[in-house]
């Protein structure tokens, strides 16, 4: 009898153990799904943010453009900085309708290759994007070079424009990319670890 009673006791014991295992496992499953949520909203947001910037610098272009005359070569800068933002806007539009394919009720593994698809992405449009500004600043400096009579404030106001320019985009791409791309994959990388286990 008493081996009956310790079997039983020890049998309860034992599925008291895996309820708990249990919702230990769904508690950190939760945990990671909304830390993902809350970085997966940052990028969004900061996307969208980029877009209404984007679309308020191109009217301030063409405003600007449109009430002065500068000459074929500055228009020509104008107009390559207004078709740079255009594609701005398309890129970060592409980019939306990426994330907004990720949906954590689905599997862990289509997650993962949305968010490494995504973080393809994103390093392809920061190669580009520098790329198109050095030329835009170095046409920038061309311009100025060509005035005559160039103030030296406009060569102040050009230089600290660039290095604010330098350090801002090293703090978008480093803390609100990196930070949260990298986020997101190690949190489902440890819900595929915990789905598995």
């Amino acid at each position: 009898m008493e081996l009956d009673d310790l079997k039983k006791t020890w049998d309860l014991i034992n599925d008291r153990m895996k309820q708990k295992e249990k919702m230990d496992a769904a508690i950190i499953k939760e945990m990671l799904l909304a830390k993902s949520d809350k970085a997966f909203s940052r990028i969004i947001n900061y996307d969208f943010f980029s877009v209404i910037v984007s679309v308020s610098a191109i009217g301030l272009l063409t405003w600007q453009m449109t009430r002065l005359y500068f000459g074929p070569f500055k228009t020509g800068i104008f107009l390559f900085a207004i078709v740079f933002l255009i594609v701005s806007v398309l890129r970060s539009i592409r980019n939306i309708l990426i994330l907004n394919k990720i949906n954590f009720t689905n599997p862990v593994n289509e997650n993962i290759r949305l968010v490494q698809h995504y973080n393809i992405t994103v390093k392809r449009n920061r190669i580009v994007n520098y790329s198109a500004v050095v030329i835009l600043i170095a046409l920038v400096v061309v311009a100025c070079l060509l005035s005559p009579n160039m103030e030296m404030w406009r060569w102040i106001t050009i230089a600290i424009s660039v290095v604010v320019g330098s350090i801002g985009a090293w703090w978008e791409y480093k803390q609100m990319y990196r930070k949260n791309i990298d986020s997101i994959l190690k949190s489902l990388e440890e819900l595929k670890d915990l789905e598995e286990n």
